[in-house]
Formats: structure tokens, C-alpha cells, sequence
């Protein structure tokens, strides 16, 4: 973790391939996740008010690839990260854009963060352009596990519109934009309250942005 003396940013860096295998690093029970909470509890927040946190794949994506495909890291993690007030969490792999809105637990919640995917900045296997909700779009469950990312947690959803269902039927809520075009992002912190992600989506020539508040309730 680094947070640098009178910054107004903590930025969290976390690991996930092999993290569920013989190491069990992010389990509750691992040294990794304890390391984990006891910085999260030196971090204060009227020093530093935003809190950031960033890995490889997204807990949070509605595309057909790579779909839930993080689900026992977000089991494990997803708690501690909301307990402490993280506001943003970057990721990458699917290779598209998406932002959500404030979420925790598949559900609407202003004190959950804003999840960012940003995996559209070049790669070899074409963007991702099919979304899990889309007509026939939805995989199959058994064909979504990593067993580098903890095997299979990805059950039916209990509640919600997707009640009893693997996938939603539209655009879920908790999604505010996606779209398959080559681009970057800049995330540009204006003051300790703040903050503005930029994209720029080369393929449309168009710019994105939106504004976050640290904390925002």
C-alpha cells in the first residue's frame, strides 16, 4: 500500500492469480488479508480522503467474458473494502470499458465504491462486445470458474431482478456506461473532495467524464 505523507490519495495495489489456491492469501483467515485490514485502519481519512484500490480482474463487469469470473475474491473482499470506505476500484482483463455506479453486493449503496474497468487500451483478442445480458448472451455457470481465482463461487443471484437467475435480463442498475471502443483513461484528483475519471475513446473521438466525491453519502 502506498500513501505518501500529506497525500490525498491511498492507493491499494492487490494480487489475485494463485491468491485461492495452497496460499489462501485474500481468505479472511490469510496473513495477506490481516496485512491488509490492519493498513486499512492506519489510513486517516481526514489526511487522506481518498482511497483507491486497484487489480487485475473485475469484480463488477456485465460482459460475456471473463463474467463473474473474480466472484470468490469479491466473497472474500468485498466486505472489508466497503467496511473501510474505498471509493474507487480501477481493473482491467475484460478488454472493454465500464463504470458502475456506487455498489456493494450487486445492490445500489452510496457508500459502496465506483468500480472502473478499463481494459480497452489495446490487446490481441479484439474488444469484448457481448454483454451477459443480452438475448442468449448469458453463459453457461460451469464455464466461468478461474481456478487460479478461487474455482467456482458464482451462484444464482438470492435477490434483487435477478433473483434466481445466473445473469440479468437488461443492463444491470449498478451499470452506468459501457462501451467496446480502443481507448485510455486519466483520473484527475481536483481537491481532497474531488476527483474526475477522463476517457478518451479513440475509435468515436469522443471524451467521458464523470465526477466523484470522496465519501460521498
Amino acid at each position: 500500500m502506498l500513501q505518501l505523507p500529506l497525500s490525498s490519495i491511498c492507493l491499494i495495489e492487490l494480487p489475485y492469480d494463485d491468491s485461492f489456491l495452497s496460499s489462501t492469501l485474500l481468505y479472511i483467515s490469510g496473513e495477506q488479508y490481516q496485512w491488509l485490514e490492519r493498513d486499512l485502519e492506519m489510513v486517516d481519512r481526514t489526511v487522506t480522503p481518498w482511497l483507491i484500490a486497484t487489480w487485475h480482474p473485475p469484480w463488477y463487469s456485465t460482459y460475456k467474458a471473463h463474467y463473474r469470473e473474480a466472484e470468490c475474491m469479491r466473497v472474500e473482499m468485498e466486505e472489508l473494502l466497503y467496511s473501510y470506505g474505498v471509493d474507487i476500484v480501477f481493473n482491467g482483463h475484460v478488454h472493454a470499458y465500464e463504470r458502475s455506479n456506487r455498489v456493494y453486493n450487486y445492490s445500489l449503496d452510496p457508500c459502496g465504491p465506483v468500480y472502473i474497468t478499463v481494459g480497452d487500451g489495446g490487446n490481441r483478442e479484439k474488444m469484448a462486445v457481448n454483454h451477459a445480458d443480452d438475448l442468449g448472451g448469458c453463459p453457461d455457470p460451469l464455464t466461468t470458474p478461474d481456478e487460479y481465482m478461487g474455482g467456482f463461487c458464482a451462484f444464482n443471484f438470492t435477490s434483487g431482478p435477478a433473483a434466481g437467475k445466473f445473469c440479468w435480463d437488461c443492463q444491470p442498475e449498478y451499470s452506468a456506461y459501457r462501451e467496446s471502443s480502443f481507448g485510455h483513461g486519466i483520473l484527475e484528483v481536483k481537491s481532497s473532495l474531488r476527483s474526475s475519471p477522463l476517457f478518451n475513446f479513440s475509435s468515436s473521438n469522443r471524451a467521458l467524464t464523470c465526477e466523484l466525491l470522496a465519501g460521498e453519502e
